[in-house]
């Protein structure tokens, strides 16, 4: 089985992380570009400060972290905010990912990057193939409302990203998730096969 490069992207809630997770167990590695945005977001780094210092301290907890939930509910009702913040993010962002799958690639070993916004950013090129977690739309919003946000915040949050068909669509591969983890698992590790027996 030969090595590969893939970005892995889908709609919010269809369950990216539990594919990743899936991959991580099977010794792939995986790097989840939300909990690199997370980390350039702590205290002391630069994004840290030109997100802070474009939106103010009203976004911080009271232990200084920004606190995203404020963040988020500020930028996902405002689409003009929501693009500033994503052009002081995503290119730092972009530029840690890369040069991990560079590392992945000296070593001779497989690459994992789940990008939510892969699509939306274009960020499409180098690829061995492009993998789209889908999930059935109510699912979906049992998901959301599950991880704590109302209906509205729900749906601001999946009208802030392309459609999944569309994502769907444009990718390679589409894994469909609306059915229970181990037929997840299943259709990961097929999707794997098929794409690392490829190379």
């Amino acid at each position: 089985m030969g090595r590969a490069e893939v970005g892995l992207t889908g709609g919010i809630g269809c369950g990216k992380s539990e594919v990743a997770r899936i991959l991580e167990k099977d010794g792939i590695p995986v790097l989840d570009t939300d909990e690199v945005a997370h980390a350039l977001m702590a205290p002391g780094e630069t994004t840290y400060e030109s997100v802070v210092g474009a939106f103010g301290d009203s976004i911080l907890g009271k232990d200084g972290r920004i606190d995203r939930k404020v963040l988020g509910a500020r930028v996902f009702g405002n689409a003009s905010e929501r693009k500033f913040l994503n052009s002081l993010v995503h290119p730092e962002v972009r530029r840690y990912w890369q040069s991990w799958v560079d590392e992945r690639r000296a070593q001779d070993d497989s690459a994992v990057v789940v990008i939510p916004l892969l699509f939306e950013t274009g960020a499409t090129r180098g690829w061995t193939a492009i993998v789209c977690v889908t999930a059935e739309d109510q699912l979906v919003r049992e998901r959301l409302k599950s991880r704590g946000l109302s209906a509205e915040q729900a749906e601001q949050r999946i009208a802030a990203q392309m459609q999944v068909e569309e994502k769907a669509s444009r990718a390679d591969y589409v894994i469909e998730n609306s059915g229970t983890l181990e037929e997840l698992a299943h259709r990961v590790r097929t999707t794997w096969t098929a794409i690392a027996d490829k190379e």
